[in-house]
């Protein structure tokens, strides 16, 4: 599911990536978002869309609205005032479309930014934008699946999908410095093949990125990362996300995957 960035700019900084005196290529923003929109519809994937709300900058970044499997969505309560009128369109759409929506209130969370499916693993992260407490809410809504704690403490890798890119259970790229020890520890224990990506390939947003089945969809200037994943086998799709960089997102931030069990895996 995606947001156009029909209101897409950075007019705030939440992060350390947004810089409100850099100004968007609104045009090229607009292209680039079509750019992804465009190679999903031709991995024949089935593609929706969330109308985007004006003064509501970065709702364009849809993964943080919500977590789903089947029809069953965890809706985000985002830490910033700046995004947090996007919960009540987010929650919406989720109603239009039949989901049962759960609401964690006074829980701090921004959905897949910081949570990510694997097969029959969930990959939660906290520290920045969400708050360890979900771990115990996504457990008991989805029970078939093991909920794994992931504290993040770098403050340039705020959400889990820029430092973190679980392709299967046996393959899984993160940046090690982007959290505490116990975590880099959890997550060599859960994964045959936990892979340490460079400083340069972790600051270049490579992580943020999308597999499909053989395909990963990445951003461009990433050739050390798009080299790994090419010489695993897989085919690999570069994508300019400029624009969406300056607001701390890409490839995986501008993507909510929704998710059906009887796919995953």
């Amino acid at each position: 599911m995606f947001c156009p960035p029909d209101y897409f700019s950075v007019e705030y900084k939440i992060n350390p990536w947004m810089d409100p005196s850099i100004p968007v290529g609104c045009n090229l923003a607009q292209k680039q978002w079509q750019d992804l929109v465009d190679v999903c519809k031709d991995l024949s994937l089935s593609v929706d869309f969330i109308q985007p709300v004006s003064d509501l900058f970065d709702m364009v970044f849809a993964a943080n609205g919500f977590f789903s499997i089947d029809k069953k969505a965890v809706v985000s309560r985002f830490r910033y005032s700046e995004r947090q009128g996007e919960t009540k369109f987010y929650k919406q759409w989720l109603k239009d479309n039949d989901f049962e929506v759960i609401d964690p209130k006074t829980i701090v969370y921004e959905g897949q930014g910081d949570t990510l499916l694997v097969e029959d693993v969930i990959l939660q992260g906290y520290g920045f934008r969400s708050d360890r407490e979900i771990t115990k809410l996504l457990s008991n809504e989805f029970p078939n699946k093991k909920v794994i704690p992931l504290r993040l403490v770098d403050e340039r890798f705020f959400h889990l999908d820029i430092c973190c890119f679980p392709i299967n259970r046996e393959l899984v790229y993160f940046y090690d410095k982007a959290f505490d020890q116990k975590s880099v520890h959890t997550i060599k224990k859960y994964f045959k093949n936990a892979v340490a990506v460079s400083d340069e390939e972790a600051l270049s947003f490579a992580l943020n990125s999308v597999a499909l089945d053989h395909t990963v969809i990445t951003k461009t200037e990433a050739k050390r990362f798009s080299d790994r994943l090419s010489a695993q086998g897989f085919n690999v799709i570069e994508l300019d996300m400029s624009e969406f960089i300056k607001s701390g997102g890409a490839v995986k931030c501008l993507t909510n995957e929704l998710w059906e069990e009887n796919k995953i895996g």
